[in-house]
């Protein structure tokens, strides 16, 4: 799950730089808001899930996992998700049913 928020703070730090309105005219595009919206958050969630023990980490994931779907499919919908990694098969396993994404949502 490191993988997911490290990902996602990096996709969110390119939007921040590249997606940046020129102009005080120019529209803000949904990238550079999604930044402006999530990247300290992220940043925070990255340094909690660093600084903890394995038991923590677990017990986080658990209490967390609809905001590591929505990083996941941030990653996944803005192609940013590394092919080699692939965590569909955890959130669409049994623990995660249509019925609790409902209620994270």
């Amino acid at each position: 799950m490191l993988d997911i928020l490290t990902d996602y703070c990096c996709m969110l730090r390119y939007f921040r730089e590249h997606f940046a309105p020129f102009t005080f005219e120019t529209e803000l595009s949904p990238q550079f808001v999604e930044s402006l919206q999530n990247l300290e958050y992220a940043e925070y969630l990255w340094a909690s899930w660093f600084d903890s023990t394995d038991d923590v980490r677990a017990e986080f994931f658990t209490e967390n996992i609809g905001q590591f779907r929505r990083y996941y499919d941030s990653l996944k919908r803005y192609g940013f998700l590394r092919p080699d990694k692939n965590f569909s098969s955890i959130f669409d396993s049994t623990i995660f049913t249509s019925e609790k994404q409902e209620s994270i949502a």
